[in-house]
């Protein structure tokens, strides 16, 4: 069973956060890869798999009443 996550969010989680949307406010969503919000934050490639599924569920496509909660 996965863990559940933390209710304080991490210094690292914080900082991709803050690296996504300062390069999806520069070049849009649909501009903006996985691997260059990894490279942002200096990430290793094993890395990106959880900032892909952060930009899954919160993509411009989801409603705030859908499951996911975006």
């Amino acid at each position: 069973m996965p863990s559940q996550p933390s209710p304080v969010e991490s210094p690292r989680r914080a900082q991709i956060r803050r690296e996504a949307a300062r390069l999806f406010a520069a070049r849009g969503f649909l501009g903006v890869g996985v691997d260059e919000i990894g490279k942002a934050v200096a990430s290793p490639a094993p890395a990106s798999t959880g900032i892909s599924r952060a930009r899954t569920r919160c993509s411009p496509t989801c409603s705030s009443a859908s499951a996911s909660g975006c």
